[in-house]
């Protein structure tokens, strides 16, 4: 975020929230911010995220004393929990930002922010520049980056076990005393935040972030709003890939599967018409998920595709998405269906859990 820090013993008797600024994670002299968030603690379950942090463009670089005060916040509802604030600290970027605990853990993947600072050896971006981070990375180095077919970083790819920086296995948040683990590389719900420099795109600064923001997860697998027909498979007694071969005589081509949810995704191969059809799946299910199906569904010449963030490679093809918004060619607005304060961000969890929102924007800044 791009607002002053304010001295850390106002923090402690304040709810405003300010807005995010982004570390990139190389070494650099500066100082810990210290600032409030939601955390999740050991023993819950995450839920996924399906709104965004809003880091706002107003308000001048972080300066001051040793410390800077403000909120960060980490996510999950586990056991119907809600979230809480806390202050936590977070170390300045080291070089090159391995596995530990998970919990607790800051959480967070979709937003947009402004670059603060950046540690040694980051050419690429420097204080000021518009951001997006992105929970899957692009190195530029490895196999799967100089490949044209691909965009799963050998280095950077979506890793949820990883709660620690890349460089020297270490978080750069605390509380407390106590380590307090990233997620996805990310942490977003956070005012500060130490990321990768393969996980940030940069984007034109004329691009408004409380809009743009979405573009970092979901919204990349998105061409249009509309459909044809609505389906609800808790309205029929049978399997809703019955269904479906029956309403199109013999199947769809292609099936989409937007969800992550793991019986979502074998309705979506199954449903497809049998010696063509493709089923394209784009959510990210559980890692510990088992996809089954019948034997003579593979015999039956179906086939499926896995797209992962629409194949985009983030710091590559993110920034000519976010052109394409602002020249009108590309639907955002219609997706984000609420806003509310970083406070607030339990309500959003709600809406998600009751279906009444698509994306929820959290205004770090009210």
């Amino acid at each position: 975020m791009n607002s002053a820090a304010r001295p850390l013993s106002d923090a402690m008797d304040t709810d405003i929230v300010r807005p995010l600024r982004i570390f990139a994670n190389r070494r650099c002299g500066q100082r810990k911010r210290r600032h409030r968030g939601y955390k999740q603690d050991e023993g819950h379950t995450a839920a996924p995220a399906s709104f965004t942090v809003l880091k706002n463009r107003r308000g001048q670089p972080a300066k001051g004393g040793e410390d800077g005060a403000g909120r960060s916040c980490g996510g999950g509802l586990g056991g119907r929990k809600p979230l809480v604030i806390e202050k936590v600290e977070v170390a300045p970027p080291k070089a090159m930002e391995g596995q530990t605990p998970l919990f607790p853990r800051i959480f967070g993947h979709e937003a947009s922010g402004i670059v603060e600072s950046v540690g040694e050896g980051v050419t690429d971006l420097k204080e000021g520049d518009h951001v997006l981070p992105v929970f899957t990375g692009e190195c530029k180095e490895c196999a799967h980056c100089k490949s044209e077919e691909s965009n799963m970083c050998d280095l950077l790819r979506i890793n949820t076990d990883r709660g620690v920086m890349l460089s020297d296995g270490k978080s750069r948040f605390t509380a407390k005393g106590y380590q307090i683990n990233h997620f996805l590389g990310t942490s977003t719900f956070s005012e500060y935040t130490v990321v990768h420099v393969g996980c940030l795109a940069k984007i034109d600064p004329s691009a408004p972030l409380d809009k743009v923001c979405v573009l970092s997860c979901g919204i990349s697998t998105a061409r249009k709003f509309g459909v044809n027909e609505f389906v609800n498979p808790k309205d029929y007694d049978r399997p809703v890939q019955e269904v479906l071969i029956e309403m199109t005589s013999g199947g769809v081509d292609p099936s989409v599967e937007c969800t992550g949810n793991i019986n979502a995704m074998i309705s979506a191969f199954e449903c497809v018409h049998d010696g063509w059809g493709v089923a394209v799946l784009v959510g990210v299910p559980n890692k510990d998920a088992v996809f089954m199906t019948k034997a003579d569904k593979c015999a039956e010449r179906r086939d499926s595709e896995r797209a992962f963030f629409g194949n985009y490679k983030p710091r590559t093809d993110i920034p000519s998405v976010v052109d394409m918004y602002t020249r009108k060619e590309l639907e955002l607005d219609k997706f984000i269906t609420h806003r509310i304060s970083f406070s607030e961000i339990n309500k959003a969890f709600d809406l998600m859990l009751k279906g009444e929102g698509l994306r929820c924007i959290i205004n770090m800044e009210e």
